[in-house]
């Protein structure tokens, strides 16, 4: 997966967070047809991003999430009952958005010591490979 389609990833999931913070308050009808609308779209996006990355359990997650927001057959629940898994669902969200940034940094940011680990690991694979490191010219 590239940088553009993680921060659209990331973009989407932000989204669909304030979506669900909104739907958490008194809105009109059409506001929550909009919502299973989106939230069905969307989280169907999500589970498929997070099996590209190989995190099977989170897309499992999104798609149970998708099959409760469906527009097609609704799941019916009391208001107080869709106020928590509206909430859940943005928190949620918010947490995986936090992960993937973290993961993102580190996987692109190489501190002193991963350098120096980096370098050893290389090392060894050229002397297991028979093949001399360069020399360092003489400094005079």
């Amino acid at each position: 997966m590239n940088n553009l389609q993680k921060g659209i990833t990331i973009l989407l999931k932000i989204a669909l967070a304030i979506i669900f913070l909104f739907a958490s308050t008194k809105m009109p009808y059409k506001y929550y047809e909009f919502v299973r609308i989106a939230g069905f779209v969307g989280f169907i996006i999500v589970a498929f991003t997070e099996y590209q990355k190989s995190n099977k359990t989170l897309a499992v997650f999104w798609l149970l999430a998708a099959i409760i927001i469906n527009p097609l057959k609704k799941v019916v629940l009391h208001k107080e009952y869709w106020v928590v898994i509206d909430v859940a669902l943005a928190v949620v969200l918010l947490v995986s958005v936090f992960t993937d940034v973290v993961r993102t940094y580190n996987a692109t940011t190489m501190t002193p010591k991963s350098i120096k680990a980096a370098k050893a690991v290389k090392l060894a694979l050229m002397e297991k490979r028979g093949i001399k490191p360069a020399e360092k010219p003489n400094q005079k």
